[in-house]
């Protein structure tokens, strides 16, 4: 596919077909959707997440209460764990969206969240990617961010391992928008998949080339 391909090549072309018109304020039902699909994304996001929850556990019940820790110094690290250092990981997440969006070409870079959907983004308005670089710019923040946490997991001492165990646990869980899209994606094993979005008008939009009769609307699979 010619890598100058544009916005207007995929809404005017005969080429490609619109699959998918998303609005922004539909993208929670649209990642629930598709994290439940089988696909090797969501296979994978869901058993990743039962080993860290298995490990979690783990830490939870090796933890000396009693011996080292007070009850309310769990609860404070619980919290800081489950919401604060969560928190603070999400623009770093979304800046490495950014970064890697930039390095597969994308000339303009927007941040963005929706507190109403709880969730943080960044898009590149209207530059179309397909899987080729649409999936580092998905999962680089996901691989370097928990890199980072295990990395260190293991060397502090005990109630702030069990809290970096916790806090991978819910920034791999927070990642469930970046794999839902890619399941999206591979529910169409073999077909070129194209999206973009537009900033102003809050939408994302899917394509995919046509193969066959352009008069035939593609499906998407169940």
């Amino acid at each position: 596919m010619n890598e100058e391909l544009t916005a207007e090549m995929l809404e005017e072309g005969k080429e490609f077909r619109l699959l998918r018109k998303l609005e922004f304020h539909e993208i929670i039902p649209f990642v629930f959707e598709n994290i439940g699909k089988r696909t090797q994304a969501a296979t994978f996001f869901f058993i990743f997440n039962i080993l860290l929850f298995l490990l979690v556990t783990a830490y939870s019940i090796r933890l000396p209460l009693g011996e080292l820790y007070t009850t309310g110094q769990l609860v404070l690290m619980f919290l800081l764990a489950v919401i604060l250092f969560p928190l603070l990981l999400a623009p770093l997440h979304e800046l490495i969206h950014g970064i890697v969006y930039r390095g597969v070409g994308a000339p303009a870079i927007r941040y963005g969240a929706d507190f109403r959907q709880f969730i943080f983004y960044v898009t590149a308005h209207r530059y179309p990617v397909g899987k080729k670089k649409f999936f580092p710019v998905a999962l680089t923040p996901f691989l370097l961010i928990t890199l980072a946490l295990t990395g260190v997991l293991f060397a502090l001492p005990p109630i702030w391992s069990w809290g970096m165990a916790i806090t991978l646990l819910v920034h791999s869980t927070m990642c469930i928008g970046d794999f839902a899209i890619i399941s999206y994606f591979q529910r169409f094993p073999g077909k070129e998949i194209y999206t973009f979005d537009d900033t102003e008008t809050m939408v994302s939009y899917f394509y995919i080339k046509n193969r066959g009769d352009p008069q035939e609307p593609e499906k998407e699979p169940s």
